[in-house]
């Protein structure tokens, strides 16, 4: 088998054929151009010589890592590498301003001379832009123009450094909107990432881009039992491939540093690299760190799990990447903080009745607001509780029994589903053997217009308790009242009876009756009231003196 490869259809390019009889076919295209589109077609012959030829496809090669910003420069762009530097650089004074439609103007200082890159994309970070000379050329003072950006857009950018010794520095991300309207959906051209060709190319040039394992390199060299020269020449010779291949792949950068499952004893930061590295993470109380996670293998993704932390605390950390020639890339100093332990405060059982109770307590963190309860000496409880986060919390029991002995406690979740319990507090339910108490008692007559008066009667009670109202003519203190309102037995504590057959222009004595729920009855003290008269208009009061002064209109 073997490919046909070119810029169109007559290909013109081919790779070697390959005469092993398989049915399953790679080939590697190499030496291929960036940000090029390429047609292709593939033929495979069996044990007689039969020719199949497959049909045409193309692909586009990638842009590549990195764009530089053209400028005159003499010799190639080659960073000469001081194996002795390795202290990575300082990034400071990091700012993004004239910012446009399609650009952004960054600069910053670096404490060494160093590559201009920076690197940036839409939300994360996707793309590095640079300027080339700075390759031969390091400096301390950064100044460049990124543009081709998509308007009303939010960007991240983020400075990186690669000093002399090759060792990589990033600075802190920063993030900022172009002006202008974002382009609708329809106006956006296609990502090429996302076609089926370029994910096919992806997957093949991960395969060309897999380093070779040191270990192995040496294992095959002592198998063939070269003299010293020779195993000196594969080594060298090994090291340049791996020097080469981060050439192509760029610079080593520490790319979507992830900060996750915070808890008070431990946390989870992940990472990725642009080329496989090994990599070290300092943390500790403060930037001196003292504590180092490590992961000795060569990884593009990274993730350390850190035990054993101290509640509500800020940790700092700091992620180094090293790759396999020895490339140092290093992040700023970056904090978070762990949980406290969720904790319940001054949890209290008051205002103990004989059938109902009122649970309160506090926490150090937003939790739920939830209890168990049950019977003192029973294996059964109850669950009562709301669901909303809040630091203060009070509950209301009911429907308890009286003179019984009861235990609660506080079983409640923070926001991470965390239980937060307190131990079981017991108390006893009253019995009741009080009345309830009246007072406030108000009675107000308004006149109707079919001549009779309505009054509105009012009082509270200390307790939940039914309501009665006794009333008659006349005032006579501690005499049985005749008249009697229907019994209101509905248990509340403020109560309102509404009488319609009261006289105008009457005196009435009143006195109301509640009673709670056990029973016990309260009675108030009389309270009397005169009824509104019927008022006359001019035309009454006339007829009235005319009968008064000559006698007639009036009935015989």
């Amino acid at each position: 088998s073997k490919a046909q490869y070119g810029s169109d259809t007559n290909y013109g390019g081919s790779t070697d054929t390959d005469t092993t009889l398989t049915k399953s076919h790679v080939v590697r295209l190499t030496g291929l151009t960036p940000s090029t589109t390429y047609h292709y077609r593939v033929l495979s012959a069996d044990t007689i010589g039969n020719l199949t030829t497959g049909s045409d496809n193309a692909f586009t090669t990638s842009v590549g890592k990195f764009q530089f910003e053209k400028q005159t420069v003499v010799g190639g762009g080659i960073i000469i590498i001081d194996k002795t530097d390795t202290k990575p650089a300082v990034i400071s004074n990091f700012t993004l301003g004239e910012i446009t439609k399609e650009s952004v103007f960054a600069s910053w200082n670096t404490n060494e001379p160093s590559v201009t890159l920076i690197a940036y994309g839409k939300g994360r970070i996707s793309d590095v832009f640079g300027i080339e000379s700075t390759l031969q050329f390091p400096i301390a003072d950064h100044r460049l123009t990124v543009s081709r950006l998509t308007s009303g857009t939010l960007y991240k950018a983020q400075p990186i450094a690669i000093d002399r010794g090759g060792n990589v520095t990033q600075g802190e991300v920063v993030e900022f909107t172009t002006i202008g309207e974002e382009p609708k959906e329809e106006e956006k051209k296609p990502k090429e990432e996302e076609t089926p060709e370029k994910i096919k190319i992806e997957e093949i040039k991960k395969e060309v881009e897999k380093p070779f394992e040191e270990e192995k390199v040496k294992e095959v060299i002592e198998e063939q039992k070269l003299d010293e020269e020779g195993k000196l020449i594969l080594t060298e010779e090994f090291e340049e491939f791996i020097r080469k291949l981060e050439v192509y792949l760029g610079p080593p950068i520490i790319a979507d540093v992830t900060v996750s499952d915070i808890t008070d004893k431990s946390v989870a930061i992940s990472w990725k690299t642009t080329v496989p590295s090994a990599t070290l993470l300092d943390y500790g109380l403060t930037s001196a760190y003292g504590s180092q996670a490590r992961l000795l293998r060569f990884d593009q993704e990274h993730e350390v799990t850190l035990k054993g932390l101290k509640e509500n605390t800020v940790y700092h950390f700091r992620i180094k990447g090293i790759t396999e020639s020895g490339q140092i890339v290093s992040t700023q100093d970056i904090v978070f903080r762990t949980t406290e332990v969720p904790k319940v405060r001054n949890f209290i059982v008051n205002d103990i009745r004989e059938h109902s109770a009122v649970v309160s307590w506090e926490s150090n963190v937003p939790t739920t607001t939830e209890i168990e309860y049950g019977i003192v000496g029973e294996q059964g409880v109850s669950r009562l509780g709301v669901e909303k986060l809040e630091r203060t919390h009070q509950l209301l029991l009911t429907g308890l029994k009286e003179r019984t002995r009861y235990r609660a406690r506080v079983d409640s979740r923070d926001i991470g589903a965390q239980s937060v319990a307190s131990e079981f507090k017991e108390f006893t339910t009253s019995v009741d053997d009080q009345p309830p108490i009246i007072k406030n008692l108000e009675a107000e007559g308004l006149l109707t217009k079919r001549s009779n008066v309505q009054v509105f009667i009012s009082w509270l009670t200390d307790e939940p308790a039914s309501g009665l109202v006794y009333y008659d003519t006349g005032v006579e203190r501690g005499r049985a009242l005749a008249k009697r309102s229907e019994l209101d037995e509905n248990l509340t504590t403020n109560h309102i009876v509404v009488l319609s057959d009261f006289t105008p222009g009457t005196l009435y004595q009143i006195r109301v009756e509640s009673k709670d729920r056990t029973g016990n009855s309260a009675v108030s003290e009389d309270y009397s009231i005169l009824t509104p008269k019927k008022e006359e208009n001019i035309i009454d009061i006339i007829v009235t003196q005319f009968q008064d002064a000559f006698g007639f209109l009036k009935k015989k």
